[in-house]
């Protein structure tokens, strides 16, 4: 149930190229062939799914960057793979629901500097629509991307094919070319061929080198000495492992954190003779004796990476991957997610929702109707739960939606929230709403109550002249209460003129400056809100 499938086309069909072959050519540049394209790709993935695969990521084109090869291709410029992207495959997979992740990749080591991935990243719509990039034969594209776009996923999406010789040496080269893409900040690193024929071989005639090999003849198969390699790493570290840093001068060593904190060290020694080496895992030391040309695997024991509560307010930029969405500033402070149409997405790791939840809370704004769908640990989940987005007039009127779960959400997941609104035409393309912050009711499934924590008292000073300030005094029933407060000012025509306050229920009387100049004079709304649920309501002549 945890196998992932992608895949990458080599190309278009030969009559939406220009040069009408495999073997060659570019798409033509014609928005009749562009959406013929997008529409070709999305039924490849539906056929995909109608087999039982459930098809994650398409990479758009493998090796765009190749030009006179002998084999299937496609050739691409940097602007019109950005443009592909942008006007046409994406929007298409948001219109039609294919809820597959859009990467920018196969690039290729041809690519240096890497015009594609730049060109790509750096347009803000692209951008919201990739959510990694994949090379294949260049550490240097890892590390650009790496550095330059943290918030994106890696993947090398090959390792070199081999020579058909499926020995121990061979798998001793295939770790010395995984080693600097995990220490550049690859998140996964694919293998050529998981299972090949023994002695098989590239439909060119060229011997190849797989994970496993199988005799046809006898019904019989091998696990090489490559799958054993896979397996110090497959076999230990789960999703969500981070690689941690070592020093040392024995080279051939990687270390990863898992989750649960159990830190896992990777060394391998490919000498012909045994060597003995000092280790100091948190503390814990050791002298291991390696074998020669051997893999070898340890593990401590540390402090789980710490989770993240879901029933705490949590601001909606603070994603750990998305799709299509921008962050833009807030009319109520800070940051919030922009621009949302339907099947964006964004997704939220590491949750703990402890004994469980069956509710779910929202802060949205915008002028068209919509949901927001919660999904957990896949963005193709069948949802949870779906909240109502109705209109609130314009992006800078808030307000606060509910809705409850079809089941209890109990233990550790990846939040996934799909926005949904708009089913044709210009409308499906819309921009639907703005998030604030979102969060789940506490544990007991029900919302908390604000009337708990009321207003003890309110004062306003309105007192007038030269350097007289407004201030805005409260003072609370429960003063150790904890909660986030808000409390913000609005005209009389529901437009927020400010945020003048956000942030920790306070145990003290709390009093506000009100800024003549911000607000402007005549008659104000000041409400306040404790964890999203309303406190008070209250008009003020200013």
């Amino acid at each position: 149930p945890g196998l992932r499938i992608w895949g990458s086309p080599f190309t278009p069909p030969p009559w939406m190229k220009t040069m009408n072959t495999y073997w060659g050519g570019r798409l033509k540049a014609d928005t009749l062939i562009c959406n013929a394209y997008a529409l070709y790709l999305e039924k490849f993935v539906r056929a995909y799914r109608d087999e039982g695969i459930r098809f994650c990521a398409l990479h758009l084109q493998n090796m765009p960057d190749i030009v006179g090869s002998n084999w299937l291709r496609c050739e691409w410029t940097p602007d019109a793979f950005r443009d592909f992207i942008k006007f046409y495959l994406a929007p298409k997979f948001k219109q039609d629901d294919v809820p597959v992740e859009i990467w920018c990749g196969i690039i290729g080591p041809h690519d240096n500097p890497p015009e594609f991935i730049s060109t790509v990243m750096h347009d803000t719509v692209a951008n919201s629509f990739c959510t990694g990039a994949s090379n294949c034969y260049s550490a240097g594209i890892t590390k650009y991307v790496s550095d330059s776009f943290l918030n994106k996923r890696i993947v090398l999406a090959e390792t070199e094919a081999g020579n058909g010789s499926n020995d121990w040496l061979y798998a001793e080269e295939v770790w010395r070319y995984m080693l600097p893409y995990f220490q550049r900040g690859t998140n996964a690193v694919m293998q050529w061929n998981i299972a090949d024929a023994k002695n098989g071989t590239s439909n060119e005639g060229k011997p190849m080198c797989a994970l496993i090999t199988v005799d046809t003849t006898e019904k019989t198969f091998t696990r090489t000495p490559q799958y054993y390699l896979i397996k110090h790493f497959s076999f230990y570290l789960k999703p969500g492992a981070y690689r941690i840093a070592t020093t040392g001068d024995f080279s051939d060593r990687i270390a990863f954190r898992n989750p649960d904190g159990r830190n896992f060290l990777i060394v391998a020694n490919t000498s012909d003779t045994s060597a003995t080496v000092a280790i100091d895992l948190n503390g814990q030391k050791i002298n291991p004796t390696l074998p020669a040309h051997s893999f070898n695997t340890f593990s401590v024991a540390g402090t789980p990476i710490p989770t993240v509560s879901p029933y705490g307010q949590i601001e909606a930029e603070r994603y750990s991957s998305q799709s299509g969405t921008y962050t833009i500033q807030c009319s109520e402070g800070g940051l919030c997610l922009s621009y949302i149409h339907n099947n964006d997405w964004s997704v939220y790791n590491n949750l703990d929702f402890g004994s469980g939840t069956n509710g779910f809370q929202a802060r949205v704004a915008g002028s068209k109707a919509g949901s927001i769908e919660v999904r957990l640990d896949s963005v193709t989940a069948n949802p949870v739960g779906t909240c109502m987005v109705e209109p609130t007039g314009e992006a800078t009127l808030w307000k606060t939606i509910s809705c409850n779960l079809t089941a209890v959400i109990r233990g550790k997941h990846s939040l996934y929230l799909t926005f949904k609104g708009g089913n044709s035409g210009n409308d499906a393309a819309g921009n639907l709403f703005d998030l604030n912050w979102w969060r789940f009711f506490a544990p007991t499934g029900e919302k908390e109550d604000a009337s708990k924590h009321t207003v003890r008292e309110v004062q306003i000073d309105v007192s007038v002249g030269t350097g007289k300030p407004h201030t805005l005094r409260l003072g609370f029933s429960k003063p150790g209460t904890q909660g986030n407060l808000k409390i913000s000012l609005f005209d009389l025509n529901g437009r927020q003129r400010a945020v003048l306050f956000n942030g920790r229920l306070s145990p003290s009387p709390l009093t506000l400056r009100l800024d003549r100049a911000q607000i402007g004079p005549g008659i104000k709304v000041i409400k306040a809100s404790l964890n999203g649920n309303n406190m008070f309501t209250k008009t003020a002549f200013l």
